[in-house]
């Protein structure tokens, strides 16, 4: 089961990005990981920077992308640390491990944009996230979001149940 969103305007991504910010700040020992994929100019780092600033109370104008750096990292307002990954410019996957992200696997909550330059070390337990252009003309976009643990897939459907998004359950 995963669930589909329909974001016409900006505000729409941040609701779904302080959603999927409480539940993934709240999950404990569960998916500690998001996988933001899309093709580019999608909407990946608008989205990472929405759910960084709603974690750890950062100024979105402040949170840059690591496009170059590769990795930033955050302290969240409960304590816990964030990094937030651009792999973009990987060309292998091994790579990763000059930067330390198997660490972070196991000590941190990652989001990650281009996380197919390392599917094959990605956990197993993690959120996945697809966000494409809609077919209309405008710049709306279409969000789908995967989980293995279908409960925090329910928390987060319950969360946008209380908001004015558009979604749909897909199998």
């Amino acid at each position: 089961m995963a669930i589909r969103c329909q974001l016409d305007t900006v505000e729409d991504t941040k609701i779904v990005a302080a959603c999927v910010a409480e539940l993934f700040a709240g999950d404990g020992q569960g998916a500690q990981t998001i996988c933001l994929r899309g093709g580019l100019g999608a909407g990946k780092s608008e989205f990472a920077r929405h759910v960084i600033s709603w974690l750890c109370d950062v100024d979105i104008a402040e949170i840059p992308s690591p496009t170059f750096t590769l990795v930033q990292h955050y302290q969240t307002h409960g304590g816990r640390e964030l990094w937030h990954m651009d792999l973009y410019r990987l060309t292998h996957p091994d790579e990763i491990w000059a930067l330390g992200v198997e660490q972070g696997f196991e000590i941190a909550l990652c989001l990650i944009e281009w996380p197919d330059r390392i599917e094959p070390y990605l956990p197993h337990n993690r959120i996945d996230i697809d966000i494409a252009f809609s077919d209309s003309a405008d710049e709306s976009r279409i969000m789908d979001i995967d989980a293995k643990d279908t409960g925090w897939l329910a928390g987060l459907a319950d969360a946008f149940g209380h908001t004015a998004l558009r979604f749909s359950h897909l199998e």
